[in-house]
């Protein structure tokens, strides 16, 4: 049971740090990508995916594993909800691979296209929703937890 409840634990841990800093990105970061020099947008680009991906890579491979482990080992109560919290990491990695990743290459490549923008800003929502539900039924798991 200790194992069961470290892993919903760093789970829940990984799942806010994650919303908290998706929601900064879909409010304040990107929404701010049509500001940047023109001239210097692919460096621009180039070094935001460096810096994100120094920053996410490592939280969002280790979600992913603790959200597997958690689902296939846990035997209580809100088993449910927590193989849709692992379908949840898998909508956003899904997510990540199909709208956001091929929108920030395309920046690295060609430049700021308003049309990409729009759309990796409008399918970032996708992802900033899923991790929002996601932190929310963790913490309804962890608020069900009892401890003697």
């Amino acid at each position: 049971m200790q194992l069961l409840v470290v892993l919903l634990v760093v789970n829940a841990c990984l799942a806010w740090f994650m919303t908290g800093l998706i929601w900064f990105v879909q409010i304040v970061h990107y929404p701010m990508f049509d500001m940047a020099s023109r001239n210097e947008f692919v460096q621009f680009a180039n070094r935001h995916c460096q810096l994100t991906t120094s920053v996410v890579a490592l939280p969002m491979v280790a979600e992913l594993l603790c959200s597997f482990l958690l689902a296939v080992l846990w035997n209580g109560s809100g088993k449910l909800l927590v193989w849709l919290c692992f379908l949840l990491v898998v909508g956003i990695w899904f997510c990540t691979v199909a709208y956001s990743i091929p929108s920030h290459n395309k920046f690295c490549s060609v430049g700021f296209v308003q049309e990409t923008h729009q759309y990796l800003v409008t399918t970032n929502w996708v992802r900033t929703i899923l991790w929002t539900v996601r932190a929310g039924l963790l913490a309804v798991l962890l608020s069900r937890l009892r401890f003697n």
